[in-house]
């Protein structure tokens, strides 16, 4: 079992994503992702979420909430439980692997996350 966090930092009408281009054999190479990873030792969901904000945009969030838990089932894979936040708050500044250009929101009555979270409703 895998515990990972995604943490969706919004501001305004858009998405804070994360292009990842550093590791060749990454699953998400080339692709614009939120920011979140996996659990060190003994770490909570939301230490591991203000943890993970820190290293990978520079921010400190000060207003997030915690929106639920997505659990992947594989044959192949290890199962994983992603701890999902969203996020409106911080200090600091945003790193060079930020950028809010990734995403607009949307909002879609058919969609119960109805803060514009891409679902399989296709909203």
């Amino acid at each position: 079992m895998k515990n990972v966090t995604l943490c969706y930092i919004e501001r305004g009408d858009r998405w804070l994503m994360l292009h990842r281009v550093k590791k060749k054999n990454d699953i998400n190479h080339d692709k614009w992702i939120g920011v979140g990873g996996k659990f060190e030792d003994k770490e909570s969901p939301e230490e591991c979420m203000l943890r993970e904000a820190r290293e990978e945009t520079g921010l400190t969030l000060t207003d997030y909430q915690y929106r639920g838990l997505v659990t992947f089932v594989s044959n192949e894979y290890e199962t994983e439980y992603m701890h999902l936040f969203t996020a409106d708050g911080w200090t600091g500044e945003i790193g060079a692997r930020g950028s809010w250009n990734g995403s607009r929101k949307r909002t879609c009555s058919a969609c119960r996350f109805g803060r514009g979270i891409k679902s399989s409703c296709g909203c």
